[in-house]
């Protein structure tokens, strides 16, 4: 996977999670950073919640989840739409 990864973490709350991450100025490639894109998901599977934000977002709120179970959070800078997460934290 090309691009870095970003440093995630993330702050549980009633019925949502707060992610934040480190800035990226660029992606392995060299690429200006366009944007970044934000994967939520509960620990063991389930459906994913996906979000593609822009370049001066560092941090994104996702709400409507269930309180108590583990999620993981993906989050990778991109400089196309639609590339993968290359950061994850569980909380």
């Amino acid at each position: 996977m090309p691009n870095a990864r970003a440093n995630v973490s993330g702050k549980p709350g009633n019925f949502s999670l707060t992610a934040f991450w480190d800035a990226a100025t660029t992606i392995a490639d060299g690429s200006p950073v366009t944007g970044y894109i934000l994967e939520i998901q509960p620990v063991g599977g389930g459906l994913i919640s996906r979000h593609n934000l822009g370049a001066d977002v560092l941090s994104h709120t996702v709400g409507g989840l269930t309180n108590g179970p583990r999620t993981t959070s993906r989050c990778a800078p991109s400089a196309q739409p639609g590339r993968d997460p290359r950061a994850s934290a569980a909380r």
